[in-house]
């Protein structure tokens, strides 16, 4: 087969020269690239590179200012822009770090080299295009090297399929193709043209491991070498042959396979003699014990040390139901001694989310320990101290650190947990040691305010000298599990000032730091609105189910004021699990009926303490201002208080208690400017003996009876004094309606039906 000819065009075989080099920027801010979520394609200086999703599981995105992402079972492929340019000897990808820049396969596939420390992909080889598929993970590309062939080089043929892996029982059709007018040649298993074959077009059948080479002459010069590679393994007869075999090897298995789990590209399956991951699309969902039917191919890969099986999904039929695998039962001290992908369940173990991380955990029986790994991104919230869990799932590992992969964590006993049982928190004059606050940045806190002699939780960027603010204030634990009511409620209160620009947000944690909560959702909760100045009015924050975030969750008030902002924000009355006490009417000194006298009142009086009454006596006169100046005439008379005696003709301010007329109808019917002749007369008024004027002194009158000698003259009630309704539970309702609710104005409380 022109084994003379070849002889001769061996004396003068051709060595490429390199012609010229280009470097391609592929960042978005150096090339317009166009496309969708399918692919992504750019030319530059002459060469289109395109990106496509190919087998990837990950949409294709617009590439970033840096570089372009191929992720991972993407593909990338580079060619001329003209069907005269160049031929390709070289490529190498300029990548951002060695995470991503791992070895991937090409077409056709030459030699490719991997520089871990340069962070660069080299291919060599000869192509009019070559295609790169990511399998080791997503390269990520900031820069793409060409070098192309001298004019006039005669380029090595292309050989198709560049080789590859298959099953023994596979017959391989190979063809050869060249340059238009060259004569092509090659040989199996051996790189001398003295043992070529001319080759005319033929498909080569290939069914053994085999070589195949090949050369291009145009009559005078001969190509270097083209080769590619075909192995073929045995099919396997059971896991326990595909644990034996290398990455990049074709595996076809001869007997049935079991489902045991399958989560996105994850799907566990076995067979008497172990277990084996499925990694990529199957095409189908199995169940627990579902058979898979013989067949099942794939190519051997590779993941933290471990060889998995990347699927062929045409070779997965629809799995018929069988019986279902269950987990072993084994302690945790047994996991060290475990096989991998071992299935097995923890009853009563502690599992806690490793510090700092997301997805690390660790399981522990309180003396042994084991590390847990999410890698199936199940569902794990809740988590709580003195609660023990059982956890299922596989024995796996990562670069040959064992780790448990759980499949499910569910509560085993909560009898051990912590929190509150309850939480009745009205604040005080310092915030609660048992609630935490957290600056996350800025210089001012959350502290305790008060107003009107009410205390109460509050936050504020007023007087801040670090910009921005962020603050979080945190009850304390929470025992939901065990709380009668699991919800919680509290009153908030903004004031106008800058109201717009702050954030204020209620949250529910699993844990009381908030960097470090795994659980952190933002509560629907009724706050106070900003007024147009000054402070809103108190706002209930409805009650807030927390049965559904855990056992032990902890709420918390989040803070945020830019540089420009500086609203305050009040929080009072938090209540869990807990009935506020309902306000209690004091008990009254006398009646209306049968008041106490003057002395009587001096003698209840004690400092600190207030006390209602009913009080009788005779108006004697008023105080200008103090006790050194009283008044014992209308004339000269003040409007906002009287002074009572036992007796009509008491000028003694010792023996005289004061009393304070609050605005409305109390002091328009007892003040002596506007009723000079009320000096003398004997009245009957109901208030708090409290200290007035430093002394014992009745204030907050809303009712009095006004004597005359022998018959009651008039009868007054302050309706202007204001009237607050509470529940039956003690609750302060904003707008009472359709219910039965408790009524006070002033010292007056009953029960009314709205």
């Amino acid at each position: 087969m022109k084994k003379f000819l070849l002889t001769m065009l061996s004396l003068v075989m051709a060595v490429v020269a390199y012609a010229g080099t280009y470097t391609l920027t592929t960042n978005a801010s150096a090339s317009t690239w166009t496309g969708d979520v399918n692919s992504y394609t750019t030319t530059i200086d002459g060469w289109t590179v395109t990106y496509e999703k190919a087998n990837s599981t990950s949409d294709c995105i617009e590439p970033k200012s840096d570089h372009i992402r191929v992720y991972k079972s993407a593909r990338l492929i580079i060619a001329p822009a003209a069907s005269n340019a160049e031929s390709i000897v070289k490529i190498v990808l300029n990548c951002t770090g060695s995470s991503y820049c791992k070895e991937p396969t090409a077409t056709p596939a030459g030699t490719i080299t991997v520089d871990a420390t340069a962070y660069t992909v080299a291919w060599e080889g000869a192509a009019t295009q070559v295609a790169f598929d990511a399998v080791g993970s997503q390269l990520r590309i900031k820069s793409i090297e060409i070098t192309t062939a001298a004019d006039g080089a005669v380029l090595a043929p292309t050989i198709t399929p560049n080789g590859g892996e298959y099953v023994e029982g596979d017959e391989v059709g190979v063809t050869i193709t060249g340059a238009a007018g060259q004569d092509l040649y090659y040989a199996l298993n051996s790189d001398n043209l003295d043992s070529a074959n001319e080759y005319t077009g033929e498909t080569l059948n290939v069914t053994s491991n085999t070589t195949v080479y090949a050369w291009a002459s145009d009559g005078s010069t001969v190509s270097e070498a083209a080769s590619a590679t075909f192995n073929f393994t045995a099919p396997l007869a059971n896991i326990a042959a595909f644990n034996g075999l290398s990455k990049g090897q074709a595996a076809k298995f001869t007997g049935a396979l079991t489902a045991v789990y399958q989560n996105g590209n994850n799907l566990i399956v076995k067979d008497d003699s172990g277990a084996m991951l499925v990694y990529g699309n199957v095409g189908q969902t199995y169940n627990n014990g579902d058979v898979i039917a013989a067949g099942v191919r794939g190519t051997v890969g590779q993941y933290g040390g471990n060889i998995q099986l990347s699927p062929n999904a045409d070779s997965f039929t629809a799995g018929v139901a069988g019986t279902a695998v269950a987990p072993v039962v084994k302690s945790v001290a047994d996991l060290a001694a475990c096989s991998f992908l071992d299935y097995v369940k923890l009853e009563g173990v502690y599992f806690t989310l490793d510090e700092g991380k997301t997805k690390n955990y660790t399981v522990s029986d309180g003396t042994n320990t084991f590390a847990a790994y999410n890698q199936f991104n199940i569902t794990i919230e809740g988590l709580a101290e003195g609660v023990t869990y059982n956890v299922e799932g596989f024995i796996s590992s990562y670069n040959g650190n064992a780790q448990l992969q759980p499949t499910s964590v569910t509560v085993a006993d909560a009898s051990g947990i912590t929190g509150e049982s309850s939480v009745n928190e009205e604040f005080s004059s310092a915030l609660p040691a048992n609630w935490t606050s957290v600056t996350v940045s800025g210089d001012v806190n959350w502290y305790a305010g008060s107003y009107n002699s009410n205390y109460y939780a509050a936050m504020s960027a007023y007087k801040a000298t670090v910009v921005p603010v962020e603050a979080w204030f945190i009850s304390p634990a929470l025992n939901v599990k065990d709380a009668e009511k699991k919800t919680v409620s509290f009153k908030t209160q903004v004031n106008a000032y800058s109201s717009t620009d702050t954030q204020f947000k209620v949250y529910v944690l699993d844990n009381a730091d908030p960097a470090k909560a795994t659980v952190k959702t933002e509560l629907n909760a009724t706050l106070a609105v900003a007024p147009e100045s000054g402070y809103s009015e108190w706002a209930e924050s409805g009650d807030i189910d927390l049965s559904t975030y855990g056992n032990v969750v902890y709420v918390a008030f989040h803070y945020v004021a830019p540089a420009t902002a500086s609203a305050t924000w009040c929080v009072d009355d938090f209540l869990f699990n807990a009935v506020p006490e309902i306000p209690e009417v004091p008990e009254t000194l006398g009646t209306k009926d049968a008041p106490i006298t003057v002395a009587e009142a001096m003698a209840a009086y004690v400092d600190g303490e207030q006390k209602a009454a009913w009080v009788t006596g005779y108006i004697v006169g008023c105080l200008n201002g103090s006790l050194v100046n009283p008044v014992f005439t209308a004339e000269g008379a003040v409007a906002s208080n009287l002074i009572i005696a036992d007796a009509a003709d008491c000028t003694e301010v010792a023996s005289c208690i004061p009393v304070q007329l609050p605005a409305g109808t109390v002091r328009a019917g007892l003040n002596l400017v506007d009723n000079p002749t009320n000096i003398g007369k004997k009245v009957i008024i109901n208030g708090d003996i409290i200290k007035y004027f430093g002394v014992a002194g009745l204030k907050n009158s809303t009712e009095y009876v006004l004597e005359g000698s022998s018959a009651i003259e008039e009868v007054g009630v302050d309706a202007e004094a204001p009237v607050e309704y509470f529940n039956l539970q003690g609750v302060k309702v904003v707008n009472p309606e359709n219910g039965i609710f408790i009524k006070r104005q002033g010292g007056k409380a009953v029960k009314v039906v709205l």
